[in-house]
């Protein structure tokens, strides 16, 4: 593991490049990018697994409501 911050870690740095979004499409591509995100998701962490993206944007959303300019 190389770090951990709340709701998630960073596991490796992955030396790869960005795809396009036409090479996405392709279909030399599909099969890998299918097989690398389904690995991907079956790592078992021991983490929570509930999202924290939408309670956290719409905790800071009340923070911002409160603020006074």
């Amino acid at each position: 593991m190389l770090t951990l911050f709340d709701n998630g870690r960073i596991e490796q740095f992955l030396n790869c490049i960005t795809l396009t979004p036409q090479q996405m499409c392709d279909d030399a591509f599909v099969p890998r990018i299918a097989a690398m995100l389904a690995s991907f998701h079956a790592v078992r962490v021991d983490l929570p697994r509930e999202p924290a993206l939408f309670p956290t944007i719409r905790r800071w959303l009340d923070m911002a409501r409160g603020l006074e300019f």
